[in-house]
Protein backbone atom coordinates (compact mmCIF):
# COMPACT_ATOMS: atom_id res chain seq x y z
CA UNK A 1 0.00 0.00 0.00
CA UNK A 2 1.47 3.40 -0.98
CA UNK A 3 1.67 6.40 1.33
CA UNK A 4 -1.03 8.19 -0.69
CA UNK A 5 -3.34 5.18 -0.42
CA UNK A 6 -2.73 4.93 3.32
CA UNK A 7 -3.64 8.59 3.78
CA UNK A 8 -6.81 8.39 1.68
CA UNK A 9 -7.84 5.31 3.67
CA UNK A 10 -7.99 7.36 6.88
CA UNK A 11 -11.50 8.36 7.94
CA UNK A 12 -13.04 10.71 10.46
CA UNK A 13 -13.85 7.75 12.74
CA UNK A 14 -10.19 6.77 13.11
CA UNK A 15 -8.25 7.65 16.25
CA UNK A 16 -6.81 11.11 16.76
CA UNK A 17 -3.32 9.67 16.57
CA UNK A 18 -3.96 8.01 13.21
CA UNK A 19 -5.65 11.07 11.72
CA UNK A 20 -3.02 13.56 12.88
CA UNK A 21 -0.29 11.10 11.87
CA UNK A 22 -1.76 10.94 8.38
CA UNK A 23 -1.98 14.73 8.18
CA UNK A 24 1.61 15.06 9.37
CA UNK A 25 2.89 12.49 6.86
CA UNK A 26 1.27 14.48 4.06
CA UNK A 27 1.66 18.10 5.16
CA UNK A 28 4.51 18.13 7.70
CA UNK A 29 6.62 14.98 7.27
CA UNK A 30 9.50 14.12 9.64
CA UNK A 31 11.93 15.24 6.94
CA UNK A 32 10.99 18.83 7.84
CA UNK A 33 12.91 18.41 11.10
CA UNK A 34 16.00 17.37 9.16
CA UNK A 35 15.58 20.20 6.64
CA UNK A 36 15.28 22.70 9.48
CA UNK A 37 18.51 21.60 11.17
CA UNK A 38 21.10 23.34 8.93
CA UNK A 39 18.96 26.48 8.80
CA UNK A 40 18.75 26.69 12.58
CA UNK A 41 22.33 25.63 13.20
CA UNK A 42 23.73 28.19 10.75
CA UNK A 43 21.89 31.05 12.46
CA UNK A 44 22.55 29.75 15.98
CA UNK A 45 26.28 29.24 15.42
CA UNK A 46 26.60 32.59 13.67
CA UNK A 47 25.03 34.15 16.75
CA UNK A 48 27.56 32.38 18.97
CA UNK A 49 30.40 33.57 16.73
CA UNK A 50 29.23 37.17 17.13
CA UNK A 51 29.53 37.15 20.92
CA UNK A 52 33.16 37.99 21.45
CA UNK A 53 36.76 38.10 20.34
CA UNK A 54 38.72 35.27 18.76
CA UNK A 55 38.86 32.41 19.44
CA UNK A 56 35.15 31.80 19.73
CA UNK A 57 34.11 28.92 21.94
CA UNK A 58 31.11 27.24 20.32
CA UNK A 59 28.82 25.21 22.55
CA UNK A 60 26.90 22.31 21.05
CA UNK A 61 24.62 20.53 23.44
CA UNK A 62 21.19 20.28 24.96
CA UNK A 63 20.49 23.97 24.49
CA UNK A 64 21.17 23.76 20.77
CA UNK A 65 18.96 20.68 20.47
CA UNK A 66 16.14 22.48 22.29
CA UNK A 67 16.56 25.48 20.00
CA UNK A 68 16.41 23.28 16.92
CA UNK A 69 13.20 21.64 18.15
CA UNK A 70 11.76 25.10 18.82
CA UNK A 71 12.65 26.11 15.26
CA UNK A 72 10.90 22.99 13.93
CA UNK A 73 7.92 23.93 16.08
CA UNK A 74 7.89 27.37 14.45
CA UNK A 75 7.79 25.70 11.02
CA UNK A 76 4.84 23.63 12.23
CA UNK A 77 3.06 26.83 13.28
CA UNK A 78 3.64 28.22 9.79
CA UNK A 79 2.16 25.09 8.25
CA UNK A 80 -0.94 25.16 10.48
CA UNK A 81 -1.53 28.83 9.72
CA UNK A 82 -1.25 27.98 6.03
CA UNK A 83 -3.91 25.30 6.49
CA UNK A 84 -6.26 28.02 7.73
CA UNK A 85 -5.25 30.60 5.16
CA UNK A 86 -5.47 28.26 2.18
CA UNK A 87 -8.47 26.20 3.31
CA UNK A 88 -10.94 27.40 0.66
CA UNK A 89 -8.40 26.94 -2.15
CA UNK A 90 -7.38 23.50 -0.87
CA UNK A 91 -10.99 22.29 -0.79
CA UNK A 92 -11.26 23.25 -4.45
CA UNK A 93 -7.81 22.25 -5.70
CA UNK A 94 -6.79 19.47 -3.29
CA UNK A 95 -9.97 17.69 -2.18
CA UNK A 96 -7.96 14.57 -1.33
CA UNK A 97 -6.24 16.21 1.66
CA UNK A 98 -7.45 15.21 5.10
CA UNK A 99 -8.29 18.76 6.16
CA UNK A 100 -10.21 19.35 2.92
CA UNK A 101 -12.25 16.22 3.59
CA UNK A 102 -12.96 17.18 7.18
CA UNK A 103 -11.15 14.09 8.46
CA UNK A 104 -8.78 16.37 10.36
CA UNK A 105 -10.42 19.53 11.68
CA UNK A 106 -8.68 22.88 11.83
CA UNK A 107 -9.61 23.12 15.50
CA UNK A 108 -7.58 19.98 16.19
CA UNK A 109 -4.56 21.52 14.49
CA UNK A 110 -5.08 24.67 16.57
CA UNK A 111 -4.88 22.65 19.78
CA UNK A 112 -1.65 21.03 18.60
CA UNK A 113 -0.29 24.44 17.64
CA UNK A 114 -1.14 25.87 21.07
CA UNK A 115 0.82 23.08 22.77
CA UNK A 116 3.78 23.67 20.44
CA UNK A 117 3.62 27.41 21.04
CA UNK A 118 3.72 26.94 24.81
CA UNK A 119 6.81 24.74 24.37
CA UNK A 120 8.52 27.34 22.15
CA UNK A 121 7.84 30.15 24.61
CA UNK A 122 9.09 27.89 27.39
CA UNK A 123 12.35 27.38 25.50
CA UNK A 124 12.72 31.13 24.92
CA UNK A 125 12.15 31.97 28.58
CA UNK A 126 14.58 29.23 29.61
CA UNK A 127 17.22 30.50 27.15
CA UNK A 128 16.79 34.05 28.48
CA UNK A 129 16.60 33.10 32.14
CA UNK A 130 13.38 35.11 32.09
CA UNK A 131 11.88 37.31 29.40
CA UNK A 132 14.72 38.72 27.33
CA UNK A 133 16.10 39.00 23.80
CA UNK A 134 15.33 35.45 22.66
CA UNK A 135 11.71 35.77 23.79
CA UNK A 136 11.45 39.25 22.27
CA UNK A 137 12.77 38.28 18.84
CA UNK A 138 10.52 35.23 18.80
CA UNK A 139 7.57 37.47 19.67
CA UNK A 140 8.38 39.75 16.73
CA UNK A 141 8.63 36.82 14.32
CA UNK A 142 5.40 35.29 15.61
CA UNK A 143 3.60 38.64 15.42
CA UNK A 144 4.47 38.81 11.72
CA UNK A 145 3.25 35.24 11.33
CA UNK A 146 -0.06 36.26 12.93
CA UNK A 147 -0.32 39.15 10.47
CA UNK A 148 0.28 36.67 7.65
CA UNK A 149 -2.48 34.47 9.05
CA UNK A 150 -5.01 37.26 8.40
CA UNK A 151 -3.17 38.36 5.23
CA UNK A 152 -2.44 41.75 6.78
CA UNK A 153 -6.20 42.45 6.82
CA UNK A 154 -6.14 43.08 3.06
CA UNK A 155 -6.52 39.52 1.80
CA UNK A 156 -8.96 40.30 -1.01
CA UNK A 157 -6.59 42.98 -2.31
CA UNK A 158 -3.21 41.28 -1.84
CA UNK A 159 -4.04 37.73 -2.93
CA UNK A 160 -4.32 38.53 -6.66
CA UNK A 161 -1.01 40.43 -6.47
CA UNK A 162 1.11 37.30 -6.40
CA UNK A 163 4.56 38.92 -6.35
CA UNK A 164 3.64 41.45 -3.65
CA UNK A 165 2.08 38.61 -1.67
CA UNK A 166 5.38 36.73 -1.76
CA UNK A 167 7.48 39.79 -0.93
CA UNK A 168 5.44 40.55 2.21
CA UNK A 169 5.09 36.98 3.44
CA UNK A 170 8.79 36.19 2.98
CA UNK A 171 9.66 38.71 5.71
CA UNK A 172 8.85 36.10 8.35
CA UNK A 173 11.93 34.07 7.37
CA UNK A 174 14.61 36.68 8.24
CA UNK A 175 12.66 37.51 11.41
CA UNK A 176 12.77 33.83 12.41
CA UNK A 177 16.47 33.72 11.48
CA UNK A 178 17.06 36.76 13.71
CA UNK A 179 15.41 34.87 16.57
CA UNK A 180 17.62 31.81 15.94
CA UNK A 181 20.70 34.06 15.70
CA UNK A 182 19.78 35.69 19.01
CA UNK A 183 19.37 32.27 20.63
CA UNK A 184 23.05 31.71 19.89
CA UNK A 185 24.25 35.20 20.78
CA UNK A 186 22.28 35.27 24.04
CA UNK A 187 21.63 38.98 23.64
CA UNK A 188 20.61 41.52 21.03
CA UNK A 189 23.70 42.08 18.89
CA UNK A 190 24.07 44.71 16.19
CA UNK A 191 26.56 42.52 14.35
CA UNK A 192 27.42 43.66 10.80
CA UNK A 193 27.16 40.05 9.61
CA UNK A 194 23.42 40.20 10.29
CA UNK A 195 22.86 42.43 7.26
CA UNK A 196 24.00 39.97 4.57
CA UNK A 197 22.83 36.95 6.55
CA UNK A 198 19.27 38.18 7.01
CA UNK A 199 19.26 39.42 3.42
CA UNK A 200 20.19 35.92 2.30
CA UNK A 201 17.49 34.51 4.59
CA UNK A 202 14.89 36.72 2.91
CA UNK A 203 16.08 35.66 -0.53
CA UNK A 204 15.99 32.00 0.48
CA UNK A 205 12.30 32.32 1.32
CA UNK A 206 11.60 33.98 -2.02
CA UNK A 207 13.64 31.33 -3.84
CA UNK A 208 11.63 28.54 -2.25
CA UNK A 209 8.33 30.24 -3.02
CA UNK A 210 9.11 31.24 -6.61
CA UNK A 211 10.65 27.88 -7.50
CA UNK A 212 7.69 25.82 -6.33
CA UNK A 213 5.36 27.98 -8.44
CA UNK A 214 7.52 28.03 -11.56
CA UNK A 215 6.14 25.58 -14.13
CA UNK A 216 6.62 24.59 -17.73
CA UNK A 217 3.79 25.93 -19.94
CA UNK A 218 2.32 22.45 -20.44
CA UNK A 219 2.03 21.99 -16.67
CA UNK A 220 0.15 25.21 -15.96
CA UNK A 221 -3.44 25.02 -14.70
CA UNK A 222 -5.94 27.77 -15.40
CA UNK A 223 -7.24 27.67 -11.82
CA UNK A 224 -3.81 27.79 -10.11
CA UNK A 225 -1.84 31.04 -9.83
CA UNK A 226 1.89 30.68 -10.52
CA UNK A 227 4.76 33.06 -11.08
CA UNK A 228 5.39 31.53 -14.48
CA UNK A 229 1.83 32.38 -15.52
CA UNK A 230 2.00 35.81 -13.87
CA UNK A 231 5.37 36.87 -15.31
CA UNK A 232 5.76 34.41 -18.16
CA UNK A 233 8.00 31.33 -17.79
CA UNK A 234 11.12 32.94 -19.26
CA UNK A 235 10.91 36.10 -17.18
CA UNK A 236 10.05 34.20 -13.99
CA UNK A 237 13.03 31.87 -14.52
CA UNK A 238 15.36 34.85 -15.01
CA UNK A 239 14.04 36.45 -11.82
CA UNK A 240 14.77 33.25 -9.90
CA UNK A 241 18.25 33.07 -11.47
CA UNK A 242 18.99 36.60 -10.25
CA UNK A 243 17.77 35.62 -6.77
CA UNK A 244 20.10 32.62 -6.80
CA UNK A 245 23.09 34.82 -7.58
CA UNK A 246 22.15 37.49 -5.02
CA UNK A 247 21.57 34.83 -2.38
CA UNK A 248 25.01 33.34 -3.00
CA UNK A 249 26.67 36.78 -2.89
CA UNK A 250 24.93 37.63 0.38
CA UNK A 251 25.99 34.35 1.98
CA UNK A 252 29.54 34.70 0.69
CA UNK A 253 29.66 38.17 2.26
CA UNK A 254 28.39 36.72 5.53
CA UNK A 255 31.12 34.06 5.45
CA UNK A 256 33.81 36.69 5.05
CA UNK A 257 32.32 38.79 7.85
CA UNK A 258 32.10 36.01 10.45
CA UNK A 259 34.06 37.37 13.39
CA UNK A 260 36.09 35.54 15.95
CA UNK A 261 36.98 32.50 13.85
CA UNK A 262 40.30 31.46 12.38
CA UNK A 263 39.75 29.71 9.10
CA UNK A 264 40.59 31.60 5.93
CA UNK A 265 41.07 28.30 4.14
CA UNK A 266 37.62 27.06 5.11
CA UNK A 267 36.06 30.35 3.99
CA UNK A 268 37.79 29.91 0.64
CA UNK A 269 36.64 26.30 0.26
CA UNK A 270 33.05 26.86 1.37
CA UNK A 271 32.81 30.11 -0.56
CA UNK A 272 33.73 28.25 -3.73
CA UNK A 273 31.22 25.51 -2.91
CA UNK A 274 28.30 27.90 -2.61
CA UNK A 275 29.53 29.83 -5.65
CA UNK A 276 29.53 26.73 -7.83
CA UNK A 277 26.13 25.68 -6.49
CA UNK A 278 24.78 29.08 -7.53
CA UNK A 279 26.39 28.91 -10.97
CA UNK A 280 24.90 25.49 -11.67
CA UNK A 281 21.41 26.51 -10.46
CA UNK A 282 21.46 29.82 -12.34
CA UNK A 283 22.63 28.06 -15.51
CA UNK A 284 19.74 25.61 -15.29
CA UNK A 285 17.28 28.47 -14.85
CA UNK A 286 18.71 30.43 -17.79
CA UNK A 287 18.49 27.31 -19.96
CA UNK A 288 14.84 26.92 -18.97
CA UNK A 289 14.21 30.60 -19.73
CA UNK A 290 15.57 30.09 -23.24
CA UNK A 291 13.52 26.95 -23.78
CA UNK A 292 10.69 26.72 -21.25
CA UNK A 293 9.51 23.14 -21.48
CA UNK A 294 9.01 20.19 -19.13
CA UNK A 295 12.43 18.70 -19.86
CA UNK A 296 14.20 21.94 -18.99
CA UNK A 297 12.13 22.40 -15.85
CA UNK A 298 12.94 18.92 -14.50
CA UNK A 299 16.18 19.64 -12.62
CA UNK A 300 15.33 23.16 -11.45
CA UNK A 301 13.79 22.36 -8.06
CA UNK A 302 16.68 20.09 -7.13
CA UNK A 303 19.28 22.65 -8.20
CA UNK A 304 17.64 25.45 -6.24
CA UNK A 305 17.27 23.18 -3.19
CA UNK A 306 21.00 22.48 -3.39
CA UNK A 307 21.66 26.20 -3.67
CA UNK A 308 19.67 26.72 -0.46
CA UNK A 309 21.36 23.91 1.47
CA UNK A 310 25.01 24.55 0.57
CA UNK A 311 25.18 28.12 1.99
CA UNK A 312 23.75 27.04 5.36
CA UNK A 313 26.20 24.14 5.53
CA UNK A 314 28.96 26.57 4.52
CA UNK A 315 28.26 28.83 7.50
CA UNK A 316 28.22 25.83 9.82
CA UNK A 317 31.50 24.57 8.37
CA UNK A 318 33.29 27.92 8.63
CA UNK A 319 32.21 28.51 12.24
CA UNK A 320 32.97 24.98 13.43
CA UNK A 321 36.34 24.74 11.67
CA UNK A 322 37.49 28.14 12.90
CA UNK A 323 36.26 27.89 16.49
CA UNK A 324 37.02 26.09 19.69
CA UNK A 325 34.10 23.67 19.85
CA UNK A 326 32.79 22.42 23.16
CA UNK A 327 30.26 19.61 23.21
CA UNK A 328 28.14 20.39 26.24
CA UNK A 329 25.33 17.88 26.44
CA UNK A 330 23.89 19.16 29.67
CA UNK A 331 21.33 21.92 29.92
Amino acid sequence: MTAVTEITAITATDSWRRRIGGWSADRFPPAMAVVGLPTFLAAHLLGQASRGPSPVSVRLGGGAVAGWLAAVGFLLCVRIFDEHKDFDDDVRLHPERLVSQGVVRLRELDVMQAVVLVAIVGYCVWADGGVGPVTTTFGIAFAWLLAMRVEFFVGAWIRPRLVLYALTHAVVTPLASWWMFTSGAGRLVAAPVLVPFLGASYLSSLLFEFTRKLHAPEDERADVATYSSELGPARAARVVAVMVVLHALAMATALVMVRGVDGADSVFVWGHALGWAAVVAASGLVAFARRPDRAGHGPIEGLVALNLAVPAVSVIGVVLVGSSVKAVWGW
